[in-house]
């Protein structure tokens, strides 16, 4: 249901425009994450946390009367024959997600997504209606600009580019951030059950890996298999999966993968199952060959028990 993002946006506005330097005056803006045509696409977290949607290229504008505005590409109707999910620009699609009116950005797209070039022509509509808030109200833009967290960078990107058509911007311009962030520390009922299926699922993935190693296999195949636990449990990878063996059980970020396993050998696998937007992360050593030597053993147990 949509209503719990809703819920998370009516908290959103009374956390950061009832300060009283602005006495409730402001407009909110969150972007969306560009697409990538080579890699599978990821929302950026905080447009997801705020909307539930999952759609590349939109723009949320949130205002201090309580009107929702959410801003999509328009792709002249080319996005439905490529997903399912593809947002319209009508009253029943704004009814569902929550918000009151969905806006076309501008101008048609020519291609499958939007790169993040900003051309003007294709978000048009939207920075019409950013000059028509700057022009008759004296509120300030709220926007999340954490310059310490890299998965800002979009929200970055919006704003180094709106003031490039709204110099006056800078002058106007408050950080969201921490309220957002605020926000997203305290974790509900529903991101708690995400959160337990996502450490749920890796530890099948664990187990499923931990039955496939064996002498003469090599970590793609380790990889494959518990990567496969992830598809068919609805859950992606949080990060590149590492599964590692022999010498490469030291280089703490390894994505080699081809190496085979040895008899004698350890396996490190480092892995975590994103599920919903919520991440695992869990590793565990195996001996190759099913059993740990005893120098093996004595190291495993010091390790362990510094972990304790």
């Amino acid at each position: 249901s949509y209503s719990l993002f809703s819920q998370r946006r009516k908290l959103l506005c009374e956390n950061t425009f009832y300060q009283d330097l602005y006495e409730g005056h402001g407009l909110i803006i969150i972007g969306a994450d560009f697409e990538v045509d080579r890699y599978a696409f990821r929302q950026n977290s905080m447009f997801y946390y705020f909307t539930g949607i999952k759609e590349p290229g939109a723009v949320l504008f949130l205002y201090d009367d309580g009107r929702e505005v959410l801003y999509i590409p328009d792709y002249g109707g080319r996005r439905a024959q490529w997903s399912t999910g593809a947002l319209k620009a009508d009253e029943e699609m704004a009814k569902m997600l929550g918000v009151d009116e969905i806006k076309y950005l501008g101008q048609q797209c020519r291609g499958y997504s939007i790169q993040p070039l900003f051309l003007k022509r294709e978000y048009e509509i939207m920075l019409g209606d950013l000059n028509t808030y700057l022009t008759s109200d004296s509120g300030c833009v709220y926007m999340s600009l954490d310059m310490k967290s890299g998965s800002h960078c979009s929200q970055i990107h919006y704003y180094n580019h709106l003031v490039i058509f709204f110099p006056s911007l800078v002058n106007r311009i408050e950080d969201c951030a921490r309220v957002a962030h605020i926000l997203r520390r305290n974790k509900d009922n529903f991101e708690l059950s995400c959160m337990n299926q996502a450490v749920k699922i890796t530890e099948n993935a664990q187990l499923a890996a931990a039955m496939a190693i064996e002498p003469g296999k090599k970590e793609c195949e380790i990889q494959a298999v518990l990567e496969g636990v992830f598809t068919m449990m609805g859950a992606d990878c949080s990060f590149p999966s590492i599964v590692a063996t022999g010498k490469n059980t030291t280089i703490l970020h390894y994505t080699g993968r081809m190496n085979e396993l040895r008899e004698g050998d350890l396996v490190v696998v480092d892995i975590g199952a994103d599920y919903s937007y919520y991440a695992a992360d869990l590793t565990r050593t195996y001996p190759a060959s099913g059993t740990f030597s005893k120098r093996q053993k004595e190291v495993y147990s010091i390790v362990l028990d510094a972990q304790r």
